[in-house]
Parts: C-alpha cells; structure tokens; sequence
C-alpha cells in the first residue's frame, strides 16, 4: 500500500543559527483512500476542570481540516494531556474504547521529549491503517 507522510517545517532568519523551529505545521498522512492530518498543539485547556484537555479551538481547526481539505478522512490535534477525545460526524463524541476515529476528529495525548509524542502518533496511524496499535 503506497504510504505518503509530509512534514514541512521551517525556522525564522532569526532561529536559522540555533535550529530552533518557528513553526510546526501541521503532517499529512496519505494513502489512496484518503488523508489524515496530525497537528502538533503545545498548550492544554486549564479553565474547564483543571486536570487540562484539549482546548476547544484546536478541536475546532480540526473540524475545519476535515470539512475543508479535500479527502481528508480525519484531523487529530497531538496535545500535552492525558486524555483522548475523538469525534464521529455522525455520532458526536466516541468513548474513551475509541483508540481513533477514522473518519472523524480528535486530541491525542502525546508529551514531546518524553518519546510519547512519536509512539501516541505511531499507533493512532497503525490504527487508522488497520494494523492494530
């Protein structure tokens, strides 16, 4: 099965010297049948429970990912939390049995630094690509 991730990534002309990275955009994976999108989010909302989830807006660009581009089957923000929140468009929010939605929207937990980020992301795709997490 032909597989296609893109990350593109580019430091400003003040971050070129230390290899800091301005921007992370968001990664396409893509085969055939249709598109994913991971988009890394940096940043928990607090002001809900205090224990920190996913912030609405950030669910909220995932949406307009899903419903704007073009074959793109699910849209998934990579947070710093712990929780993991999928959307169906046609059943609303999924229970936490939900590994991923495939068609649909959601917040995966993942912390970068700590390897979590690679290995949340890795199984939500061997999930998407029916391999199993």
């Amino acid at each position: 099965m032909p597989l296609s991730v893109r990350c593109e990534c580019r430091g400003t002309p003040d971050h070129r010297h230390c290899g800091e990275i301005a921007c992370v955009r968001p990664v396409p994976l893509g085969i055939p049948t249709g598109t994913w999108i991971f988009d890394a989010k940096f940043r928990l909302d607090t002001q809900t429970d205090g224990d920190g989830t996913a912030k609405f807006g950030d669910i909220c660009k995932m949406h307009a990912y899903h419903d704007a581009l073009r074959k793109c089957k699910g849209a998934y923000a990579a947070y710093p939390g712990d929780e993991r929140i999928m959307y169906s468009p046609t059943r609303g929010q999924l229970g936490p049995e939900v590994a991923v939605a495939v068609d649909g929207v959601g917040a995966i937990p993942a912390r970068p630094g700590e390897g979590v980020l690679s290995a949340a992301v890795r199984d939500a795709v061997r999930e998407l690509l029916g391999l199993g997490a």
